[in-house]
């Protein structure tokens, strides 16, 4: 960025690697009986520099997990661990739960839940106008309950409900003695409900509407 006296360049580069493998122990399609076990590893690296500040960081993730999907007649299910383990920042265990029945054929009920942690981008940390570097990670929890309605073939209306409880939570902010800036709330809660409907017209368009508060 080239802003006449105001000079600032963030350059990152991140390299990744995937590890995936997917075991069917049932399938049944004729009495609804399915379960499937998948697990894998997940590796990577990240370098970010900024010649101006003479900030130069690296930083590596590696990760394990596994999860298993399971569906008896029209109930389905879904449970899974992941282990992050970062080079500055220890290890961190993420969970994950869902679950779905379908009430008839054209409604179902869904319900999920699970933990996160995010490390801050280095956009965040470093970027001119709100980046700030004492930022740390962030942590979560949330939970979501929703309805899925197809009421015709083509219309679908969705209604969800959700929770999210964040540690930490990186969010954009206002400093009036620098400006604009990116910090670290200590605390915070996100409660809300979200109605969406859909109708596709043909294959190739479709229009809907939704509302959040």
């Amino acid at each position: 960025i080239n802003a006449g006296p105001l000079q600032n360049g963030v350059t990152s580069r991140l390299f990744l690697a995937n590890w995936r493998n997917t075991h069917t122990l049932i399938d049944d399609d004729k009495q609804k009986l399915q379960w499937h076990v998948i697990w894998g590893g997940q590796g990577q690296h990240e370098q970010g520099t900024s010649p101006t500040s003479g900030f130069s960081q690296e930083r590596t993730m590696a990760s394990g997990f596994i999860d298993t999907q399971a569906q008896y007649g029209n109930l389905s299910a879904e449970a899974g661990v992941r282990v992050e383990h970062f080079d500055q920042f220890g290890d961190h265990p993420l969970f994950k739960t869902a679950a779905a029945w379908q009430i008839k054929p054209d409604l179902t009920l869904r319900a999920s839940s699970g933990t996160g942690y995010r490390l801050p981008s280095y956009t965040e940390l470093l970027f001119l106008f709100f980046g700030n570097p004492q930022l740390r990670p962030e942590r979560s929890a949330s939970g979501n309950l929703g309805l899925e309605w197809y009421p015709v073939t083509a219309m679908q209306i969705t209604l969800n409900g959700y929770y999210h409880r964040y540690h930490d939570l990186i969010s954009p902010a206002y400093d009036p003695r620098r400006g604009p800036i990116t910090l670290n709330v200590a605390d915070a809660s996100v409660a809300g409900m979200e109605l969406t409907a859909q109708y596709a017209w043909m294959d190739s368009l479709d229009t809907g509407i939704s509302y959040t508060y």
